[in-house]
């Protein structure tokens, strides 16, 4: 549903969404060492907001704009 902002009303579109329960409300990438640390990130999100987190691991490192080349190659 979407409204503009120079209408009174809601223009709604027909067409397939995922359910709520399944919507993705945003993502954070956080550079840890190791899962134990991402798991307790998460866990700290999840309190702050009130809502649960998943987990999900890169397949390999991906090189930061902060990082020096020696960091990048790792």
């Amino acid at each position: 549903m979407q409204r503009r902002p120079e209408q009174r009303l809601a223009h709604i579109h027909r067409r397939p969404y995922i359910e709520t329960k399944e919507h993705l409300g945003g993502f954070a990438v956080v550079d840890v060492p190791d899962d134990a640390r991402a798991r307790y990130g998460a866990g700290r999100i999840a309190v702050a907001v009130g809502w649960p987190q998943e987990v999900h691991g890169f397949p390999h490192r991906v090189a930061l704009s902060t990082d020096t080349q020696t960091e990048a190659l790792s």
